[in-house]
């Protein structure tokens, strides 16, 4: 029984630091500056554990638009049309 409460609690803690990570990333990219937890695959797409960002530079406004993505599926972007 011991054991087994032991493998529940790491796993809590590790979800919970996952979403710590993403939460910090998501904070950082939505104010225009590079994540912490994710590598640079290139100018413009970041991947981390389970995660990944897209940012674009707005032609016309020249401020940084995002998608951010959790496991390939988009959950939120501020791209303008």
């Amino acid at each position: 029984m011991r054991r087994s409460r032991k493998i529940i609690k790491c796993c809590i803690f590790v979800v919970l630091f996952w979403c710590l990570m993403w939460v910090f990333d998501y904070i950082r990219v939505s104010g225009e500056k590079v994540p912490i937890f994710c590598i640079e695959i290139d100018k413009n797409h970041y991947i981390g554990v389970g995660y990944s960002f897209e940012t674009y530079e707005h032609p016309v406004t020249e401020k940084v638009e995002f998608a951010a993505y959790i496991v390939g599926i988009m959950v939120d972007n501020n791209f303008t049309d």
